[in-house]
């Protein structure tokens, strides 16, 4: 997906949630558990260890609001407190790293970027569905 679709997605995103805004909500927490799950999944793919509460810390949230440039927002985010440390890399002190750098995985960013065409997909399909019925009435 090229970054002018996603931008022109997100102009449309903003002009529905002026005109249907509980329905592009909820549109867009039900997208954001999507999202949940789905990073779930690829974090148990790449972490391969006992990592405490990580898998059980990813959470979406309930709220749409503006933040930046884009008029909507849902945020996914994992509440572990450890969590910076398997995304983004440590000095390895246990586990045979004896002080060697561990690299990050990256979790969230790599499902982010898969996610956005499945996004995108879901707009067309069902948002746009819903603005169809609803113009019909």
């Amino acid at each position: 997906m090229r970054d002018g679709d996603m931008s022109e997605v997100e102009t449309n995103m903003g002009g529905l949630l002026r005109m249907w805004p509980k329905q592009t909500e909820k549109f867009m927490q039900e997208e954001a558990k999507d999202l949940r799950k789905r990073m779930v999944t690829f974090a148990k793919t790449r972490v391969r260890r006992v990592t405490g509460n990580y898998f059980k810390g990813f959470k979406a949230g309930k709220a749409v609001y503006k933040w930046s440039d884009a008029e909507y927002n849902v945020g996914v985010y994992n509440k572990a407190h450890h969590a910076h440390l398997i995304e983004n890399g440590h000095r390895g002190m246990f586990w045979g790293h004896a002080g060697g750098w561990v690299p990050g995985k990256h979790i969230m960013e790599d499902s982010l970027r898969r996610f956005e065409p499945i996004f995108a997909k879901h707009v067309e399909d069902d948002l746009a569905d819903f603005i169809v019925k609803e113009l019909e009435k």
